[in-house]
């Protein structure tokens, strides 16, 4: 089974993560205000100087750091600049082959999710058939449902592990069902 190498993010790629939601909830606040475009501008270019301080910083320092939390910031300015009416081809600048889409949030991609639910339903499926088999032959041992619920609710936890491990974090008991945060050790 194929695994992502963690990812560690050093305290400039978190400050640059933060800032970055930061922004968004600026941002989406000056579009509930009746469209308030100085804060909505003024959040942007905050975000734009963030990410120019980033650079600056890890350039400075020659630290490692993760091209995750400055390619985020990359994606974010982009989906504002097009929600509030700029064209694709201003949003897109600078990037030479923009027919595949905006990205992704998450590390290793959209296909490391993918990858991540076929595995997890692959799992499900197993324990599903192995309970209707074993339901079905009557000299075998009835499977205990508790335990059958604690090994479907095991690897549910280890999915959230792995999501998270790659920037994503399911979220129980709230309207919203998940949400990107910068990636953590498994």
């Amino acid at each position: 089974m194929h695994r992502l190498p963690q990812a560690s993010w050093n305290g400039h790629d978190i400050d640059l993560f933060e800032r970055l939601n930061d922004c968004r909830y600026k941002c989406s606040l000056s579009l509930a205000d009746d469209f308030d475009g100085a804060s909505f501008l003024q959040a942007l270019l905050a975000l734009v100087e963030a990410g120019s301080l980033y650079i600056r910083n890890i350039n400075m320092e020659n630290t490692t750091s993760s091209e995750q939390p400055l390619y985020m910031t990359v994606q974010t300015i982009r989906y504002l600049l097009q929600l509030v009416g700029f064209t694709n081809k201003t949003v897109m600048a600078g990037i030479s082959n923009h027919d595949h889409g905006l990205g992704t949030n998450v590390l290793g991609g959209e296909s490391a999710v993918i990858e991540e639910m076929a595995i997890f339903r692959s799992q499900m499926r197993t324990y599903a058939i192995e309970h209707m088999r074993s339901a079905k032959d009557p000299g075998a041992t009835k499977p205990d449902i508790k335990e059958m619920s604690k090994l479907i609710l095991k690897e549910c936890d280890d999915l959230r592990k792995r999501l998270s491990s790659m920037g994503v974090e399911l979220l129980d008991g709230s309207t919203e069902k998940w949400k990107f945060k910068p990636p953590s050790p498994k």
